[in-house]
């Protein structure tokens, strides 16, 4: 047998050791799915054989780890919108609205760490520990970042491309395709005063090769091959920001932000018109090395994701103004006719309206009309039918302008003397910096973890009873716990400056309204984690929400919201202890879930039950194993069925 350096190249053999359990379908012959629009995890795990690792790695093991995501957008369970229909359905179009409502996926946050899983004196294993020595590293990791360049003409023309190609196993069966457009429009002016016109035109063209070449080497032509090519994988990739932190730690960090088209002119599927949803399949590869008395590892991936409604409507808020009325007064203005004719005198003046354009102040159209008003005729005043042309208004800068004509006939004299009001304003100055409340960002939070052992062939998974290491705030769940089933887990008011988000300004460019977006999701997807807001996993769903709780408040009726604590069966004590009987079910839903949970000293678990129950929803039954997401009918009632 001929000696050969390295093996054949061959696919990387991926064994599955961990996926998110409850987005498996366990009905036969049903046509009934786990829910479409949640989250999913999956964990594959390939060791090398010692021989085929280069001599410079010594003593050392290495893992490659795959971690597969499905990232979706967030809707109801099946479950959650038969409670809501059976309990609260009044026939609306708002409230059908909000069940069907689909809130796509904007932010994703990746969290993976892999610990040491060691023999322990007395135990059977242990996790972690003090001793750094023993931890492995992710030594490398894809992808590490992506990034976004587009570049076009100040008049307008876009050019794209895209390429992809496809290639299995060692055979080189590929194919290839290219596409590539350029489009251009351009605005035409007709002579003569003529009313302006656009045209358009564009080119496309694709290119596609499709080539099949099976080649066999048994001569040491072939070893560059083998050693450049000795073991391959394929990873499917979607195209968004993304970026990478902590390699050469035990733990990474991916950050995935959408994706910003602010130069293409279309109509956009968001309210800021100008970001891409981030949805699909996205795999993240890591290259782990630990020493080789480490047995085997524990992984723990922790998914986090943002959503919000593609189709939100929002008010920016109005300025606040101080205000400042001013009053002049112009005339006496007379016209005397000494004869049998006709006797005319102008009244146009200019009075200077000196507050005007200092410090501030500018008139304000609110008020009178266009900022000034008429408020008095002086005792002197007996121009009433004895005026042609009479007008007044403010004038920029400063200005109040008088104008028309004052007349007199058969012997006659008339008066004009009068007093004026011009109002002014001036932007309120604000200890606060202004904001529009344009949305609400739901984070959702998957968990996922394995241990194994290393051995021939695939690991071995070890029983998944719990494991802690030493500190207390880090503990490894049980794969059916509730970390490991997707709920909410925080609720973040996302803020503009409303000036950014104006029609005129978003007419001439979207840019800075995206950007501004952009870093306001960056923020709260990074700083979620260390809110003391942030609910505990497993423990609110879609009904316990405030987002829900909004957007179901305005269609519940006044009597409900009327209704004293303590008229309401069941409420516990903490709830009434804290509002008093007075309050009523209304004063309550008016707060926020964290607030409530923490006023009352409720757990949030505890509160969100309560809060389900005044908003007239009957809380799900206590179970004592978590029902998959996909089991819908585990915790619902026959009549609720019904």
């Amino acid at each position: 047998m001929t000696s050969q350096l390295l093996n054949l190249p061959v696919n990387i053999p991926w064994c599955q050791l961990a996926v998110s359990e409850s987005m498996m379908d366990v009905r036969v012959g049903e046509t009934r799915y786990p829910p479409p629009w949640r989250s999913s995890l999956a964990i594959d795990v390939w060791e090398p054989d010692a021989e085929d690792l280069p001599n410079q790695l010594g003593d050392r093991k290495v893992t490659y780890l795959k971690v597969t995501c499905s990232i979706t957008g967030y809707q109801p369970t099946e479950r959650e919108t038969w409670y809501g229909y059976a309990d609260l359905d009044d026939g609306s179009t708002e409230f059908q609205s909000i069940f069907e409502e689909y809130l796509a996926c904007y932010g994703v946050l990746l969290n993976v760490s892999v610990l040491p899983l060691m023999q322990a004196p007395g135990l059977q294993w242990d996790v972690g520990g003090e001793d750094l020595g023993i931890y492995p590293h992710i030594i490398a990791f894809e992808p590490k970042v992506r990034d976004l360049y587009q570049a076009a003409t100040e008049t307008g023309e876009v050019l794209t491309a895209s390429t992809g190609r496809v290639s299995t196993d060692k055979t080189f069966v590929h194919t290839e395709s290219s596409e590539t457009g350029i489009a251009t429009e351009q605005t035409v002016e007709y002579p003569m005063g003529g009313a302006k016109g656009s045209s358009s035109m564009g080119l496309t063209h694709t290119w596609g090769e499709t080539d099949q070449d099976s080649r066999s080497f048994q001569t040491d032509n072939s070893r560059e091959r083998r050693e450049t090519q000795g073991t391959t994988t394929q990873l499917s990739q979607m195209y968004n920001l993304l970026t990478g932190y902590h390699q050469g730690t035990n733990r990474a960090t991916f950050l995935m932000l959408p994706r910003p088209h602010t130069l293409q002119p279309t109509d956009y599927r968001t309210f800021v018109q100008g970001l891409r949803y981030i949805e699909g399949i996205q795999e993240f590869m890591l290259i782990v090395s630990r020493p080789a008395e480490v047995p085997g590892l524990c992984v723990e991936a922790s998914l986090d994701l943002g959503h919000f409604p593609e189709h939100v409507d929002f008010v920016t808020p109005e300025q606040e103004y101080d205000t400042l009325p001013v009053e002049r007064t112009w005339g006496p203005i007379k016209a005397t006719n000494h004869w049998a004719g006709r006797e005319t005198e102008p009244l146009d003046t200019m009075i200077t309206i000196e507050q005007a354009g200092v410090d501030g102040w500018e008139f304000d159209p609110r008020n009178g009309q266009g900022a000034a008003e008429e408020i008095d005729k002086l005792p002197d005043d007996d121009a009433d039918g004895d005026l042609e042309g009479y007008s007044f208004g403010v004038e920029q800068p400063n200005k109040l302008v008088i104008a028309g004509t004052l007349w007199s006939e058969w012997w006659g004299t008339n008066t004009f003397h009068r007093r004026y009001r011009v109002h002014l304003r001036r932007p309120r100055r604000s200890s606060t910096e202004p904001h529009a409340d344009v949305t609400q960002l739901l984070i959702t939070h998957r968990g996922l973890n394995v241990c194994f052992l290393s051995g021939d062939g695939c690991p071995q998974v070890i029983d998944p009873s719990p494991f802690t290491i030493d500190d207390p705030g880090d503990v490894i769940l049980r794969r059916n716990a509730p970390m490991n089933r997707e709920s909410i887990v925080d609720e973040r008011t996302i803020r503009l400056d409303p000036a950014l988000i104006t029609r005129s300004v978003t007419e001439q460019s979207r840019g800075p309204a995206t950007a501004e977006l952009l870093r306001q999701i960056r923020h709260t997807m990074t700083s979620s984690r260390r809110q003391p807001g942030r609910y505990p996993e497993g423990t609110v769903g879609f009904l316990e929400s405030d987002y829900f709780k909004k957007r179901i408040q305005p269609i519940l009726s006044q009597d409900r919201l009327e209704q004293p604590l303590s008229s309401v069966d069941g409420l516990p004590y903490e709830v009434t202890e804290a509002f008093g009987e007075k309050a009523t079910i209304g004063d309550v839903l008016e707060m926020e879930l964290s607030r409530f949970a923490r006023g009352t000293g409720l757990p949030v678990e505890e509160a969100a039950r309560v809060r389900r129950r005044l908003l007239g929803v009957r809380p799900a039954p206590v179970v004592e194993e978590p029902a998959a997401d996909g089991d819908e009918s585990q915790d619902i009632p026959d009549d609720v069925q019904s």
